[in-house]
């Protein structure tokens, strides 16, 4: 197996992909969202993928027109925040998923409580602040 501090950021991009659509493709009753999330924060806490470059990569899922889709997306998000390291989250990406999150909270009501867990571990991540650059949550936490 490859490990996440080995892989070029091509590797993981098209590891994210594959991850996701086996993930989308499946009813998740064995947890293979939550899997998939959890591989992509592995990457991200490594330091071999930025957390835009992964928004970047769900992007037509998380836009999709399909609400299923975009509720698979979502779950992939929020499993990755859940198991991100505090320090792993920068001030521009805070800004970045904040913005993006509350925006989704005008989106279907199948997706809207699946937006809400992807802001839960920003929220705790922020509530801690132990580990978070100066300065990236105190504007966030009003926003939320």
């Amino acid at each position: 197996m490859i490990t996440p501090h080995f892989c070029s950021a091509d590797l993981v991009r098209a590891h994210l992909v594959e991850a996701f659509a086996v993930a989308a493709a499946e009813d998740d009753t064995d947890g293979a969202i939550e899997r998939c999330g959890e591989k992509i924060a592995s990457y991200l806490n490594a330091g071999s993928l930025q957390l835009v470059d992964v928004v970047d990569q769900l992007g037509d899922k998380l836009t999709s027109s399909d609400v299923q889709d975009r509720a698979k997306a979502v779950d992939v998000l929020h499993y990755t925040l859940a198991e991100l390291q505090a320090a792993t989250l920068t001030p521009n990406d805070l800004t970045y998923l904040v913005e993006f999150l509350v925006d989704r909270l005008r989106d279907q009501h199948l997706v809207i409580p699946k937006v809400i867990l992807c802001l839960a571990p920003i929220v705790q991540k922020c509530g801690g602040g132990a580990n978070l650059p100066p300065g990236s949550c105190r504007d966030r936490k009003s926003v939320v």
